[in-house]
């Protein structure tokens, strides 16, 4: 089930992506490639994964991230909440000196 969740959340979120200058989404395994830049915790009214994930994409840019990794996300008959993780698009260099 929550795989389910994460990956209609993942879709609704890649498709949200499109539009000019907006934050996308990156999965876990790309987080360390990318500089931290903080956390929010997103929570609403919104009864579908599509409308929850529009309003995290919101506040990422919001905050003026260029990536976000979800990296919880809960869902009830009162709503949504989720914790984000946000990234800059300045990339970490991984290698080792």
């Amino acid at each position: 089930m929550l795989n389910k969740i994460m990956f209609t959340l993942v879709a609704a979120v890649s498709v949200a992506s499109f539009q000019a200058s907006a934050a996308t989404e990156i999965p876990l395994m790309e987080t360390d490639k990318h500089t931290h830049v903080g956390d929010v915790s997103v929570s609403g009214n919104a009864f579908s994964y599509e409308d929850a994930a529009v309003l995290i994409k919101q506040e990422a840019e919001k905050k003026g991230a260029d990536h976000f990794y979800v990296s919880r996300f809960a869902m009830s008959s009162r709503g949504f909440g989720a914790n984000v993780v946000l990234y800059d698009d300045k990339i970490t260099d991984t290698a080792p000196e």
